[in-house]
């Protein structure tokens, strides 16, 4: 039974469901990806998400200077 996966935290086999642990280690390319439970083969990419977060390092007088 082959069931297409999508947005989960780790590579999942399509064929069998198998996990593969600690996915974030997996540095394949490789487009042809073989599961060791089922032997199966199934292409796989990865999704990132890029976020920021910003703090002020010391007080700023923007707030003064707006005022002018």
């Amino acid at each position: 039974m082959s069931k297409v996966h999508k947005n989960t935290n780790e590579i999942v086999c399509p064929h069998c469901g198998y996990t593969f642990s600690d996915s974030w280690e997996f540095e394949s390319y490789d487009p042809d990806i073989e599961c060791p439970d089922c032997e199966g083969h199934f292409e796989c990419s990865r999704d990132t998400w890029v976020t920021y977060s910003t703090t002020p390092i010391h007080p700023t007088n923007a707030s003064q200077d707006q005022d002018k």
